[in-house]
């Protein structure tokens, strides 16, 4: 649906109609969700952070129950947002903070794993929700990908689409429901990224949108209100503004200085100034160190872009906010406000606005008693003993759920009821949170063989047992649930349950166990339950099964006293119609710069929820509450040790092919491919693989088959395809493999590194060829020296080149004269300081008669590594991103555009993402340039392909983005690069650039 010329504003506590508006054909519709779900995901960690454990926990929960402000950030890529600000609203004013991340990072770099694109967009979830634990918020996405760098907003609006963009962005308004909105962008030229500006311009089109119900009208009929955001903010701009002028980085330009105000339509020839000044340099004494440096340690878990960055020192580290709208009167608002709730009445007695008026005096009573609650637990707070304040939450929850109940039952606008119970539900999980804090009260389950493995091991005792993260459709596995009382107050553990997440007829049984193991403490006098007798041990229900949620799985387990800690085991069978974990989004091709949803219910959400969690439902002074935790599986890593990590559900077989996507020369007659199957299955496996072929294609052997012993175990199975025929064009072969009646088509593979959690990936075992009429010189042997990551050494096995991997060692001591070329990969003078000190030695290895190719480099390059002036600043205005931007070339006959292979315009066709990175700013007449390209109102750039001669041998210098073009398949990359490797056995005469004739 177009939006409206004409957009209302509708006040906070407005009757929402629900109109009859068709949905937009893009939509896909998605079910409200239970948010104690998202709760729960969103707390998917084994073990809370330091400074969300024990008192210095507590004295946060108290402090979020003391408030109902809200906050929701929106920027446009995983570590855009400004953690300091985030972390000082959440942790230090108490508020209710989320982050809403336009897109997952899918077109950055990546310094730690080899996954780039959609792969990368998975682990940049990951280390983004990292990251967001530190911050203390919950994080949500939209549908679209990052396609790559983008200068403008309207090229990024043409690939996103603007309806898709902000309907999703309203959704998240509409579910977290924010009285203030922020984003570090404005919308302007300062923001430079096209990506950035978006955001910014998204953050003040929503203030108004997400309020109107006839905006995206599909979502209310869904279950969601329209909601109508108090204020809007933008971070003030710090830089690349000098006097009526402003620095566009994205393009390398600078413009007038001139700021929109989206909202009202203004425009301001000046620097916005600040309204809110965030004092995230504020040092926390419970913490040990400020808002910033909690937020730097949380960026620091997002080392895919840069390997990490350091906690800056304790000081002052203000952050500056501009207002650019307000629904709070004129009159309460000073012109510097103190925080972003400056004006809003943040108290919980205030949720009775809500409500008609009739209707607000007995529950602004009820509000008033909860509120009374949280100022007891708050006065009795006790850093050494947090159970002084476990009553009085324990009162404040019975309330809460007491008014909750009440306004179910009350005639009231649907509106009114929805905020009024929305706030209450974020106040309950609060005070049982807060509850659990000040009794101590901990729990984790683990999948485990049964209650002796899952006890910890000493020094000189047995090792830890190996545990699969996995678990297969129709298997059987255990799970322990350690439940443990760390405070100085008993506790009556009433049951003990396993919820699976996306339901199914999960059955669960409670076999009797050896008696439950608890720990010496419960013995002690200290421990003792009231009357002086140590409580009898657990004990769980006699061996039956029962459906998930049908009946409490384990009977009352009685007693738990202070200090004690137990154990009960449980083993569960995973649905036969379970899908595997995974993804809840996919696109066809990443020409498409957005994503199809699998199961819209998830939506916004980082991931689709675990599939199972265990819950504990204990009693304390007569009130119920509740531990909730998903599944975990312990995983040892050198060097950081046993780390728990969430239970998945795999593909019994999964099957990868390689390669995966690439070129065959047109002069081969035959397809080597390397299958791998994977086997999840717990004991032996055995199955057929075949591969179904393009027509006329037969394959050698035409079937086989594969067997494993147990899970996690790969079988690698070799076929050579014969491809008669072959043309310029695309062939897709795909990897069948046949197990147990079913038939697998799908690699799965979990993507992550030590500190960062895996998450499943899945890909079509296909493999994706096009015929090329490509020549390469013979006997070619190529040295590569691998930068920050790259896929290009695999890709030069299909033009039959089998680089050598360079190490350290051999750049600083071995013989480089034995190599016809040296290929540096992308941004290697910054990922390998080796090679800075052994620049020497390669261009003496140049001056001998050798070829280096060196691909894109940045700033740390621009120290006269080359051999003759070349400047590469690194910047984005030297970069270009329009995919199919011009190409011109400059030297047709140039040798290195004609041998072997005769270079033109159509090898430029086709390519993805971008043309290049890192174009020099300026070089030498020694270079011979034989390319121009350039974005459009870019000035044009020659250096996307240069080289020169130096002694015997020649130095190309390749912006160009070889390592996206080759990966991918596309022809033209590997064309080029054919020539530039084949240049120093070029028939042509030795001299004929620029720098050999001024040598003469």
């Amino acid at each position: 649906m177009k939006r409206t010329s004409q957009q209302p504003i509708y006040t906070a506590l407005a009757v929402c109609a629900v109109l009859s508006a068709p949905a937009l054909m893009w939509s896909q519709a998605a079910p409200q969700r239970d948010t104690d779900e998202l709760h729960i995901q969103q707390d998917a960690f084994a073990t809370p952070l330091p400074f969300d454990r024990g008192a210095a926990g507590l004295a946060q929960s108290l402090r979020k129950l003391g408030t109902r402000a809200t906050l929701l950030q929106i920027n446009a890529h995983p570590d855009d947002e400004d953690g300091a600000t985030l972390a000082y609203v959440s942790r230090g004013l108490g508020a209710t903070v989320s982050l809403l991340a336009l897109n997952r990072g899918e077109g950055g770099q990546n310094v730690m794993t080899p996954e780039f694109w959609d792969g990368l967009g998975i682990l940049r979830t990951q280390e983004h929700l990292t990251a967001n634990h530190y911050y203390g918020v919950n994080l949500y996405y939209t549908r679209v990908a990052d396609f790559g760098f983008s200068k403008t907003r309207e090229e990024t609006l043409r690939q996103w689409g603007h309806e898709r963009v902000l309907g999703d962005a309203v959704r998240v308004v509409r579910e977290t429901r924010p009285m203030v909105l922020t984003s570090v962008f404005s919308g302007n030229s300062s923001d430079g990224h096209g990506h950035h500006q978006t955001a910014g311009v998204t953050a003040q089109e929503v203030y108004t949108a997400a309020g109107d119900p006839k905006m995206f009208p599909e979502q209310i009929r869904e279950g969601l209100q329209p909601w109508t955001p108090l204020k809007v903010y933008a971070r003030a701009p710090f830089s690349r503004v000098q006097g009526k002028t402003v620095y566009d980085y994205a393009t390398g330009k600078t413009e007038p200085l001139l700021y929109r105000n989206y909202v009202t339509g203004e425009t301001m020839d000046y620097v916005p100034p600040a309204t809110v000044i965030v004092p995230g340099g504020t040092y926390n004494a419970l913490f040990g160190e400020s808002y910033a440096q909690v937020s730097r340690e949380g960026l620091n878990q997002q080392k895919s872009q840069n390997g990490g960055v350091a906690t800056p020192p304790p000081g002052r580290a203000d952050a500056s906010y501009h207002l650019y709208a307000s629904r709070v009167s004129g009159a309460t608002l000073p012109e510097h406000e103190e925080t972003f709730f400056t004006g809003i009445d943040t108290t919980l007695p205030a949720i009775a606005g809500y409500l008609p008026a009739a209707a607000q005096a007995p529950v602004r009573t009820q509000l008033s008693a909860i509120d009374a609650q949280v100022r007891e637990a708050t006065a009795r707070y006790d850093a050494n003993d947090p159970s002084k304040s476990a009553t009085a939450l324990a009162k404040g929850l019975d309330l809460t759920r007491a008014l909750i109940a009440d306004l179910r039952k009350a005639k009231l606008p649907e509106d009114a009821r929805y905020n009024a119970i929305f706030e209450l539900e974020t106040k309950e999980r609060q005070f049982n949170e807060a509850l659990a804090q000040s009794l101590g009260m901990n729990m984790i389950a683990t999948v485990a063989n049964g209650l002796a493995s899952a006890q910890p091991q000493g020094p000189g005792g047995p090792p830890q047992p190996i545990i699969s993260q996995t678990v297969v459709a129709g298997e059987n596995f255990g799970v322990n649930i350690h439940i443990a009382d760390q405070g100085l107050t008993p506790v009556t553990v009433d049951n003990i349950t396993l919820v699976p997440s996306l339901g199914g007829d999960w059955k669960v049984h409670s076999p009797v166990p050896e008696p439950a193991a608890q720990t010496p403490a419960a013995q002690t006098p200290a421990a003792r339950a009231p009357g002086g007798e140590a409580p009898p041990p657990t004990s769980t229900a006699e061996g039956r099964g029962s459906r998930l949620g049908a009946a409490p799985v384990i009977p009352p387990v009685g007693l738990l006293p202070a200090g004690a800690a137990t154990d009960s085991f449980l083993s569960a069978t995973v649905p036969a119609d379970t899908p595997p974990t995974g993804p809840y989004f996919s696109r066809p091709s990443l020409e498409q710069s957005y994503y199809d949803l699998k199961d819209p219910r998830f939506l916004t959400m980082p991931t689709e929820p675990y599939p199972i969690s265990a819950q504990v439902s204990y009693t304390f002074a007569g009130t119920h509450a509740t531990l909730t935790g998903v599944v975990q599986t312990p995983h040892r890593y050198n060097g950081l040790g046993i780390l728990q990590e969430p239970l998945l559900v795999a593909p019994a077989i999964s099957v990868t092919v390689s390669p995966a996507s690439g070129i065959l020369p047109l002069s081969n007659t035959a397809l080597p491919l390397q299958i791998t199957v994977h086997s999840s299955v717990k004991g032996p496996a055995a199955g057929t693989l075949k591969l179904e072929l393009p027509k006329g294609w037969t394959s050698e052997p035409a079937s086989t088959t594969f067997k494993t012993v147990r899970d996690n175990e790969d079988v690698v199975l070799k076929f050579r395809v014969t491809t008669p025929g072959l043309q310029t064009q695309t062939y897709r072969v795909t990897a069948v493999a046949e197990y147990n009646g079913k038939q697998y088509t799908q690699g799965f593979t979990t993507i992550g590194y030590p500190g960062i959690r895996p998450y499943p990936r899945y890909a079509p075992s296909t493999s994706r060829v096009t015929g090329v009429d490509v020549k390469v010189a013979p006997a070619l042997k190529v040295g590569y020296v691998m930068g920050s990551g790259d896929e290009v050494p695999d890709s030069l096995h299909e033009i039959g080149i089998d680089p050598v991997m360079l190490s350290d060692t051999d750049l600083q001591r071995g013989d480089l004269n034995s190599y016809d070329a040296i290929i540096l990969g992308v941004r290697t003078y910054t990922a390998r300081p080796a090679i800075r000190a052994a620049n020497s030695r390669l261009l003496d290895y140049v001056k001998a008669g050798g070829v280096v190719i060196s691909q894109y480099q940045d700033a740390v390059y621009d120290h006269d590594y080359a051999p003759y002036p070349l400047s590469v600043p690194g910047d984005q205005g030297h970069t270009v991103v329009e995919e199919d931007a011009k190409v011109t070339i400059l030297h047709y006959d140039d040798p290195v555009m004609t041998w072997p292979n005769v270079i033109g315009p159509p090898d430029f066709d086709n390519w993805v993402e971008e043309r290049g990175h890192g174009f020099p700013k300026s070089f030498g007449p020694q270079w011979t340039a034989l390319t121009e390209v350039h974005d459009t109102d870019q000035d044009p750039q020659k250096g996307g392909l240069i080289y020169s001669q130096f002694g015997k041998g020649y130095y190309v210098y390749l912006a160009y983005a070889f390592f996206r073009e080759m990966p991918e398949g596309v022809p033209g990359s590997f064309r080029i690069m054919a020539n530039l490797l084949s240049l120093g056995k070029n028939p042509k005469p030795s001299c004929w650039t620029p720098a050999c004739a001024n040598a003469r």
